[in-house]
């Protein structure tokens, strides 16, 4: 109820009132209450009224009994909006260079790497010191000393009883690259040969010994390859260990086969010159020849872990060199095993250790059976250490 009171006017002689419909506050900002009139009066807008909120009200002299009330809202229309434009799509910025004091993240398993070259490069370069000693050395040097053939090319022991005559500052040389051979090699027949002394520590130091810069080279990139892999699913320490454990267990694996298949090996050497004094046929040579010769390298090793990334990560692909597309790991480790089974029987005249290397992938898989499908990914390390932080246990 809205009570309105005039006075002052003349033709009033009482008060009147009137009741009007109490608007919602929330829609209305100015109520104005309209009669067909010329006298115009302004009163406030009820208990609800606000510093400019009004009621204006109209009257007629004459038609004041019969006047009919119409209630209407007048807002303030705001002014209007200016278009809004659109807004520019998103320039692509290159990512800002880490600054100068931060230092860059280094790719897993790189340390493993720097450590295998600080320890294959300096035994690789001692290894083949004998060599770049015979190189200082002539063909006519020591075809003339010897009273050789100088048509023919001597072979290294002739080079070698030169410099051991004739150049007495050069045989320390000789000596060291024979010493590194010996304790840095493994032998089939001095591990299980009869009579023979073994040196229990080849199995491990054969690894890191290498035939040469390409031997290295080859074996150095297929370990960045193979590295990187299983050190983010299972750390530096495992692959670590993965790498030495492969290597001896691919030599012991060597050493039984080759005296299993080969009557060379568990013979003594009195035996085995008696044997070539009364002649050898081509597959006897062939046969002497792994017995008696040093099988070197780390490509042991890396069939151990190339075994092991082709059974937790199979989706894994290999860019050989000069091949422009990437060839999947277990299509590639197929078709070395494939090579590597024919060359354990048959001869193909390629100075490789195919017996290590089919030690190498039984390695890896008899790894994987007892010890490397137990444990956790880091991964799995890191999510068990945040949910124990937080007071959960996870078994």
């Amino acid at each position: 109820m809205f009570r309105c009171q005039f006075n002052g006017i003349k033709a009033l002689s009482r008060s009147i009132s009137f009741t009007l419909r109490k608007p919602a506050p929330s829609t209305l900002s100015r109520g104005v209450l309209v009669f067909p009139s010329s006298i115009n009066k302004t009163v406030p807008f009820g208990p609800h009224s606000q510093p400019k909120k009004e009621l204006k009200c109209f009257f007629s002299s004459t038609a004041l009994g019969s006047a009919r009330a119409r209630f209407r809202t007048t807002q303030k229309e705001p002014p209007p909006q200016p278009p809004l434009e659109p807004e520019p799509a998103p320039e692509y910025h290159d990512p800002p260079d880490l600054p100068p004091n931060e230092p860059k993240r280094k790719e897993p398993g790189s340390g493993l790497v720097k450590i295998f070259l600080a320890i294959t490069v300096p035994i690789l370069l001692l290894s083949v010191s004998g060599d770049f000693v015979r190189m200082t050395v002539t063909r006519e040097e020591v075809c003339e000393a010897l009273g050789l053939d100088p048509t023919v090319r001597p072979g290294p022991k002739y080079y070698d009883e030169y410099i051991r005559r004739y150049k007495p500052e050069k045989v320390f040389w000789l000596n060291l690259s024979e010493k590194i051979k010996l304790n840095f090699s493994f032998c089939a027949h001095n591990a299980v040969g009869e009579g023979e002394s073994f040196r229990w520590w080849t199995p491990l130091t054969a690894q890191f010994n290498h035939g040469g810069l390409l031997h290295l080279f080859v074996c150095y990139t297929t370990l960045k390859a193979f590295a990187p892999v299983l050190v983010q699913l299972y750390g530096n320490r495992v692959t670590g260990t993965i790498f030495v454990a492969g290597g001896i267990m691919a030599q012991a694996f060597v050493a039984l086969f080759e005296k299993s298949v080969n009557p060379f090996v568990a013979m003594s050497q009195e035996k085995i010159l008696n044997k070539v004094k009364s002649g050898l046929t081509k597959d006897e040579e062939s046969q002497l020849r792994r017995a008696i010769s040093f099988a070197m390298g780390s490509s042991t090793s890396l069939m151990a872990m190339g075994t092991i990334c082709a059974i937790v990560w199979p989706a894994m692909k290999l860019n050989l060199m000069f091949i422009p597309i990437g060839i999947p790991i277990r299509t590639a480790l197929g078709a070395v095993v494939a090579f590597d089974i024919g060359g354990m029987f048959y001869d193909y005249g390629i100075p490789i250790g195919h017996s290590g290397h089919i030690g190498g992938a039984i390695a890896g898989v008899i790894m994987y059976a007892l010890w490397i499908r137990k444990l956790p990914t880091v991964f799995q390390r890191r999510i068990a250490q945040a949910m124990n932080g937080r007071g959960i246990n996870i078994r």
